[in-house]
């Protein structure tokens, strides 16, 4: 399980690592945790400074195996969605993504 308790997070490279071999998350509200995690269906989003949502959550993934498998197998496709492993795919969205920002 991969916790992130961040106030603040850029970009959340750590989400699509862990995401993409199957590593469910509690994470708070920050980076790219919304774009990718698709909250209580396949990991968990607390709200910053909410210790209560993040410990209850940390003890829902530890007793209860088939949600962890679930949620492994919905993040792992999630990131398989979102991240592209082949050059041309990769630099098509890289062009896309700077003509939007122009």
């Amino acid at each position: 399980m991969l916790l992130v308790t961040s106030n603040y997070e850029g970009f959340g490279r750590m989400f699509i690592e862990a995401a993409s071999v199957g590593c469910p998350i509690i994470t708070t509200d920050v980076g790219i945790a919304r774009e990718l995690i698709l909250d209580d269906e396949s990991s968990f989003i607390c709200p910053v400074g909410n210790e209560l949502c993040i410990t209850k959550n940390i003890a829902r993934l530890i007793e209860h195996e088939s949600v962890r498998r679930v949620y492994a197998l919905k993040l792992e496709a999630r990131a398989g969605n979102i991240v592209t492993t082949d050059e041309q795919s990769y630099l098509d969205r890289y062009k896309a993504s700077w003509e939007y920002c122009l």
